[in-house]
């Protein structure tokens, strides 16, 4: 009964400080630095039920592959996510078919996938992968895989539905993109100024006003550089009083410009 007793314990304490791994892994957003293989690894010194427990709360998508490459388990995370059921993708072939529809994308993908496999040496071999994976509902997802390769053939995957992340970082990008267009064609000379006063952008009109690359300045000079030393107190205080939004700076004004030669 003592024995027994403490076993009890150790599997109780086993289950905790695998709990706390998926909170940790779920709390970064799926993009955690630890390994599915080390939760898999855990997870295995606790019960089938304990496991499965855990998977099917857990936040991400997990499937299991055995060594005849047939599917043994999905999450509910894993339906969630793509709508197939074990029913819809018994099998490796069948989920390339429905996950990856295009052909010559399909080959691409598999020709990987195969790649990875015969480069993995033990169960600590672990390949991250970025692939546009088909649901059964027709829309495409991006989808980062982190495959591991387990003893007697077997094969962990971990899915993050990584989308949204993309579809933002390319609007940022498009974004972007439009004010650098906007920023290079205003027609006069233009610059980015920060709040320790270096310049951080600078566009064509200024580098032919100023006599400067754009490499030599883009933060690396500070706009007191070019303004000559009798409007260089009026202009800090200006600078001032804008970052700290004290207003009394007005919209329009001039002072007297010095290019690299030193002309005014």
């Amino acid at each position: 009964m003592k024995d027994e007793s403490k076993t009890k314990r150790q599997l109780i304490q086993e289950l905790a400080a695998v709990r706390q791994i998926v909170q940790e892994f779920a709390g970064s957003g799926g993009d955690a630095t630890l390994l599915p293989e080390t939760v898999y690894a855990r997870v295995l010194k606790v019960s089938d039920e304990w496991f499965r427990t855990l998977v099917e709360h857990a936040p991400f998508g997990l499937s299991i592959m055995n060594e005849g490459k047939s599917f043994e388990y999905v999450n509910p995370q894993f339906i969630e996510m793509f709508g197939y059921t074990l029913e819809d993708i018994p099998d490796k072939d069948m989920w390339f078919l429905r996950a990856y529809p295009d052909e010559e994308y399909r080959e691409m993908v598999k020709g990987i996938w195969d790649e990875d496999t015969r480069r993995a040496s033990d169960a600590k071999d672990v390949f991250t992968r970025t692939f546009r994976v088909t649901t059964k509902r027709g829309d495409a997802k991006a989808i980062r895989f982190k495959k591991v390769q387990l003893p007697e053939g077997k094969q962990f995957y971990w899915y993050d539905d990584i989308t949204a992340k993309l579809e933002a970082e390319e609007a940022l990008r498009q974004s972007e993109a439009r004010y650098r267009t906007v920023f290079e064609n205003t027609g006069t000379a233009t610059v980015m100024v920060e709040k320790d006063s270096i310049i951080s952008m600078v566009n064509t009109e200024f580098e032919n006003l100023s006599g400067y690359r754009k490499e030599e300045i883009a933060g690396k000079v500070s706009w007191e550089v070019f303004v000559d030393d009798e409007d260089r107190g009026r202009m800090a205080e200006y600078h001032r009083k804008r970052r700290e939004g004290s207003g009394g700076v007005p919209r329009e004004y001039e002072f007297r410009f010095v290019t690299r030669e030193g002309e005014v």
